[in-house]
């Protein structure tokens, strides 16, 4: 069943995949007032987060290529408003998976979307309830628990972003020998998947500041950079477990532009 659901995925990739190169990300535009987020990184770069050992792997390249669309289409003042980037991110699943995106939308609501942003600028998400989200359980709840509470701290927002991957990867490697589902299984690889090519997504990415008037590109705060990285690997492991693949890759590109704009607004 996993090999046969991975088969799918990424035959759809191969029939749809575009040049993630001439999809960098967004820029500025001081002349309209109205400005982006700017992923500085493409297909060279993100191709470092690879795992070739994930059988999902490309469900990471899928989330970056779909957050890059999402930021092209939504300006930064409306990255929280859940229903324009959900919105976007159907229109990018649509595209690159036709009916399977259709057959996901029911499974991922916009008012899910909806809470987790509210959640989220009320207060930072514990590890705790980002867990819950999940709806994993037993050993795959606690397998994925040890991944984000390395992930979801300040210690590790300040490490190279290759030692991170390389946590990464040696935490993928022991999924296999669990004894859980083929959809936990899936599952805790989207999760891996998603947040490696996340990390290489996020690193550089620049968000427009306004100081005096004048329009600037500033980082994301350390925690806010780890936090999104995270967050987008829980979107894409919830939406893995309702819709496979294609709803990692929907579920997890949603969760992210917001979580970036909640957690600069919030000054994390």
């Amino acid at each position: 069943m996993l090999a046969s659901t991975v088969i799918a995925f990424l035959v759809s990739c191969s029939k749809t995949e575009t040049n993630p190169a001439s999809n960098p990300g967004s820029s500025t535009d001081p002349s309209s007032g109205r400005s982006f987020i700017e992923l500085r990184g493409a297909a060279d770069k993100w191709q470092a987060a690879s795992n070739r050992l994930n059988p999902v792997d490309s469900i990471g390249l899928q989330h970056n290529l779909s957050l890059s669309y999402i930021l092209q289409k939504t300006t930064y003042e409306k990255l929280n408003n859940a229903d324009s980037v959900y919105a976007q991110s159907f229109a990018y699943g649509n595209q690159r998976f036709g009916a399977a995106a259709n057959a996901f939308k029911p499974l991922f609501t916009v008012t899910q979307l909806s809470a987790f942003y509210r959640s989220a600028e009320a207060a930072v998400p514990t590890t705790s309830s980002l867990l819950d989200m999940t709806g994993l359980t037993g050993v795959s709840r606690d397998y994925l628990g040890r991944i984000i509470t390395y992930l979801y701290n300040q210690n590790t927002a300040g490490l190279p972003v290759e030692t991170i991957k390389q946590q990464i990867v040696s935490w993928e490697a022991g999924i296999a020998s669990l004894n859980i589902t083929s959809r936990e299984r899936i599952a805790l690889y989207a999760f891996g998947s998603t947040a490696r090519y996340s990390l290489y997504a996020w690193v550089d990415a620049v968000y427009p500041g306004n100081p005096g008037g004048h329009i600037t590109l500033q980082r994301l705060g350390l925690f806010g950079w780890i936090a999104t990285v995270t967050c987008d690997a829980v979107g894409g492991t919830l939406g893995a477990i309702a819709g496979g693949p294609v709803g990692g890759v929907i579920a997890g590109a949603a969760f992210s532009g917001g979580v970036a704009a909640i957690s600069r607004y919030n000054g994390w």
